[in-house]
């Protein structure tokens, strides 16, 4: 008489397919050897933790942009350096820097909830 008995590691472990998650080696078979399963989930921790790291350098790249444009916007409406300073760019100043701003007030909003 076989009686089959319900264990969590018999039980057959899916297979995840990421683009950019380390290859299994030829050796390993995920239903029967555990180690597998502990790497292939370690890889794919390190890709989704590579992912944060990326997008958090993207928000602040951002960042780093809209204050420079700021600067740029507020140095020409001050003392018109990097353009002509006249009339017809101070909309344009004024424009820039409010938009900066909004970027940058989202970009810090964005970083606060990564953390």
């Amino acid at each position: 008489m076989n009686t089959v008995v319900n264990s969590p590691l018999l039980l057959e472990v899916p297979d995840i397919d990421h683009k950019h998650a380390r290859p299994l080696p030829a050796s390993c078979h995920p239903e029967f050897d555990i180690h597998c399963v502990f790497t292939r989930e370690r890889s794919i921790d390190s890709f989704e933790k590579t992912m944060q790291e990326m997008s958090k350098r993207v928000v602040l790249g951002s960042m780093v942009v809209a204050g420079v444009v700021a600067l740029a916007a507020l140095a020409d409406l001050v003392m018109g350096v990097p353009f002509s300073g006249s009339s017809h760019t101070r909309v344009m100043d004024i424009i820039f820097i409010i938009c900066s701003a909004i970027v940058i007030y989202l970009s810090w909003t964005v970083l606060k909830e990564m953390s």
